[in-house]
């Protein structure tokens, strides 16, 4: 079965704008991973640029860093969009190809 999808915010946590720019969904396992780091197993790190890089791939055009900084009242977020690791590249690939088609 396919992972269940989660909305995580970028800038904050759910008492933050909901803006879609804030917004990027991500299967339940690695929103888990990302709030709770090696807690949930022995899986790479997630990181803040990670995030950045995905918002960026999966919604172009709604990625927005002039925005998220915004949110936290400053003019840089202070990283950047980094690489993300390839054991989650093949995660993705694997859930999406589980998706039915149509």
């Amino acid at each position: 079965m396919r992972r269940r999808m989660e909305i995580h915010h970028i800038c904050g946590g759910s008492a933050r704008k909901h803006d879609r720019r804030n917004l990027l969904t991500t299967c339940a396992r690695c929103h888990g991973l990302y709030h709770n780091g090696k807690i949930d197993g022995n899986f790479p790190d997630i990181t803040k640029g990670m995030i950045l890089t995905a918002k960026k791939e999966s919604d172009p055009d709604h990625y927005d860093p002039e925005f998220l900084a915004w949110l936290r009242h400053r003019k840089h977020l202070g990283y950047d969009p980094q690489p993300i690791d390839p054991y989650y590249l093949e995660e993705r690939e694997r859930n999406v190809g589980q998706c039915r088609k149509p």
